[in-house]
């Protein structure tokens, strides 16, 4: 009878332990759909008020090389909005996370000197950056004409 409850007690903890170990993988998913979201609040942000040089850091491939972009062609325009349409997040094969998703978003922009408001539908792929634990986008710079 003794070993029966061993065995019994045992398998509880077993079970207990399973059930940890998958609680751990959704955080770690649940922290870098958190980390995604303030990612892009970051993003738009940098975007609206004109900090071109954060907004283009957020471009870095997976091959670790940076976006070339225009700084002074870039300040004759106006940013007024980053709209995300859409976002389909992609699970990781490694344990735990997620490490890409493909956004759609929308932004409202204006050339300095006409006034005109246009839009420019982008998408995006963004992935995830184990090592120094940061968003990034494998995408261009939005091209403004």
């Amino acid at each position: 009878m003794e070993s029966g409850f061993l065995v019994s007690v045992i398998l509880a903890m077993c079970v207990v332990l399973m059930a940890g170990c998958g609680t751990i993988g959704a955080l770690d998913a649940r922290s870098q759909s958190e980390k995604l979201e303030r990612s892009l609040e970051q993003y738009g942000a940098a975007l609206r008020w004109a900090r071109y040089r954060e907004a283009i850091s957020f471009h870095v491939t997976q091959e670790e090389k940076f976006a070339e972009v225009d700084l002074d062609y870039l300040e004759n325009f106006g940013i007024t909005s980053l709209n995300i349409l859409s976002k389909v997040i992609v699970p990781s094969s490694e344990k735990g996370g997620i490490n890409e998703a493909a956004i759609t978003a929308e932004i409202h922009y204006f050339h300095k000197e006409q006034g005109t408001v246009r839009k420019l539908k982008l998408s995006q792929i963004w992935w995830y950056n184990a090592k120094i634990k940061r968003w990034l986008m494998e995408t261009d710079f939005p091209e403004l004409k």
